[in-house]
């Protein structure tokens, strides 16, 4: 069996079994792998946002400054941390409980993190039933396009292949070109 050149092994058309996946689907890892994940990712998530948070504050001096950057970035790793780890936990419990990938994971742990983060973040009860619908729509709408059957929402896989149109011209090799005047 050789290659495109003679003497050249045919390289492997799929992955090795043991490569690195960073984000796998929820019905074949478990919940302690998510959860964990979810809380990793969030922690550095948070991490970020409470240094650029505390970046655009209003001037201080400098050791204040660094006391007010190290609470921003503590304060906004545990409550990304807890958000994430939460998300991460819900869909997967629910993904494995039914049995089946599908919108009701995603819905339930992105409800249940926006409420987990908007009842941490502001204490009132109308924001974290806000925050929790905010990211259902949200966790759902990331979610779509990580289910490789296309029995979500909305199938697009009828329209591979087909020329891109803009205003009405096609081309033929997919890319839309400009009407000629």
């Amino acid at each position: 069996m050789s290659g495109p050149h003679p003497g050249m092994p045919v390289p492997h058309t799929t992955p090795p079994k043991n490569r690195v996946v960073l984000a796998p689907d929820p019905e074949h890892e478990g919940v302690a792998y998510q959860t964990f994940m979810g809380g990793a990712i969030g922690l550095s998530m948070g991490a970020f946002y409470g240094m650029v948070g505390s970046a655009f504050s209003k001037e201080q001096a400098a050791t204040a400054s660094f006391a007010t950057t190290s609470r921003s970035i503590g304060k906004y790793s545990a409550l990304f941390g807890l958000g994430f780890a939460v998300y991460g936990g819900v869909c997967t419990t629910v993904t494995q409980m039914r049995g089946q990938l599908d919108l009701l994971g995603p819905l339930l742990g992105g409800a249940s993190c926006g409420v987990v983060m908007g009842g941490l973040s502001t204490r009132k009860p109308t924001a974290a039933l806000v925050m929790g619908g905010i990211f259902a729509i949200v966790g759902t709408l990331a979610e779509m396009g990580n289910d490789p059957t296309g029995t979500y929402l909305i199938d697009l896989s009828k329209y591979d292949g087909m020329p891109v149109m803009v205003g009405g011209h096609a081309s033929a090799s997919g890319i839309a070109r400009p009407k000629s005047e």
